[in-house]
């Protein structure tokens, strides 16, 4: 898969989730919901973004839903362009993919 692939592949996922309203929070629930993330980031739990893939995985898993296909080639090049800003979606899919291989050996 070329990279313009994966881009508009990673377009089409992101379309379709902002067309099933996802992301249809106003400006209000927005900054109230980001003043609440930076309030609280000193309390949250030290729990990885590795660890919340790994956990989403095996939630996955265990609720027979399908696995998620994550674009994660289009994401770690997303992530060296950005002077790795994305690295917790990195983590996190990594994580992800190394329960989601586990539970199929299984």
């Amino acid at each position: 898969m070329t990279v313009f692939e994966e881009f508009k592949e990673l377009h089409n996922y992101v379309k379709k989730n902002y067309e099933r309203g996802k992301y249809q929070n106003t400006a209000n629930q927005s900054q109230e919901q980001w003043s609440n993330d930076t309030d609280t980031k000193q309390s949250k739990t030290d729990q990885s973004d590795y660890q919340m893939g790994y956990d989403q995985a095996a939630k996955d898993f265990k609720e027979h839903q399908a696995f998620r296909q994550y674009p994660q080639k289009t994401v770690m090049l997303g992530n060296q362009l950005t002077n790795y800003q994305m690295t917790e979606v990195v983590d996190f899919i990594k994580g992800y993919q190394a329960a989601k291989s586990e539970l199929l050996e299984k």
